[in-house]
């Protein structure tokens, strides 16, 4: 080193390293991060509250609307026929009723020996025979005959009296009934008839 000059700079050491400094919230700062984070955690606990409360109203509503709108419409009461109870005591039952057959005919008969005759000529004849299981009465009614007996054969007829054995009833349509009635006064009947012709 020559007179007069600067001293020489002693050689430089290794180089220092250096260290990121540590942010450190301070409480007393107003927009510190801090205070940042617990206001947004308070609105989102806020905003879940209001959703929440939300969620509880609206199915409430819907549930009392639908059950408003689907009652069943109302009914009118019928009224049963009144029945007369305790029933009447000391009547007695009705017996039930059990219907009487009529008596059975067999045979049962009843007819004309010709449908027509001439006027001025014999009578037509008339048989009927009646036979029953059970007492029957009978009756033959018709213009100039009449009976009771249970059977007759060939019985002569005519709507007026034979005069010389012929009968001379008018042209026309004549019919006689034969009635059969049971003890109960129930009836069976048959009809004959015939015509009477006049000659040309």
């Amino acid at each position: 080193m020559g007179a007069g000059s600067a001293p020489d700079a002693p050689p430089a050491g290794p180089p220092i390293p250096t260290q990121t400094p540590i942010e450190v919230d301070d409480p007393s700062a107003p927009t510190s991060g801090r205070r940042r984070r617990w206001l947004v955690l308070g609105l989102g606990l806020g905003i879940l509250a209001l959703m929440g409360v939300a969620a509880a109203v609206a199915p409430t509503t819907a549930e009392s609307t639908v059950a408003a709108s689907t009652d069943p419409a109302p009914t009118t009461p019928t009224t049963a026929a009144a029945v007369a109870w305790p029933p009447v005591v000391g009547a007695p039952p009705t017996p039930p009723t059990t219907a009487v057959p009529f008596p059975t005919l067999a045979p049962f008969t009843f007819w004309a020996s010709a449908p027509a005759v001439l006027t001025a000529s014999a009578p037509l004849t008339i048989s009927w025979e009646v036979t029953a299981d059970k007492p029957v009465t009978v009756a033959i009614s018709g213009p100039n005959f009449s009976s009771t007996v249970l059977s007759g054969s060939a019985e002569p007829v005519c709507p007026v009296a034979l005069a010389g054995g012929l009968c001379n009833a008018d042209p026309g349509v004549y019919h006689y009934d034969l009635v059969v009635t049971d003890a109960l006064g129930r009836t069976r009947s048959k009809t004959v008839q015939f015509t009477v012709t006049a000659r040309q």
